[in-house]
């Protein structure tokens, strides 16, 4: 089932926003991690026509509470198996 972001309740917003909370503590050698509220995630899914939405709940979490259009699903803990699903241009933007 396919939701917009204006019928997507709060709590699956949450959701979608929670695993990159998750990644506060990670580094690498840009500083380009940014932390989103919920207000800031829905701008840059409007603003941000190129980015990569990534949906990073369990297949079953996916199905019963909804998703947004045009994410792509890859559960948290098959990232490291499925990181060729991910953008390869390292400029892209990847909303968590």
């Amino acid at each position: 089932m396919k939701r917009s972001l204006g019928g997507l309740k709060i709590t699956t917003l949450i959701l979608l926003v929670l695993p990159l909370v998750s990644l506060a503590g990670c580094t690498s050698e840009s500083e380009n991690w940014m932390r989103l509220d919920a207000d800031e995630f829905a701008t840059a899914i409007d603003e941000e026509a190129g980015a990569f939405l990534l949906d990073t709940r369990t297949q079953d979490e996916w199905e019963a509470d909804g998703h947004l259009e045009n994410a792509t699903l890859i559960p948290h803990d098959k990232l490291s198996e499925r990181s060729s699903e991910l953008p390869d241009d390292k400029s892209t933007t990847i909303l968590l």
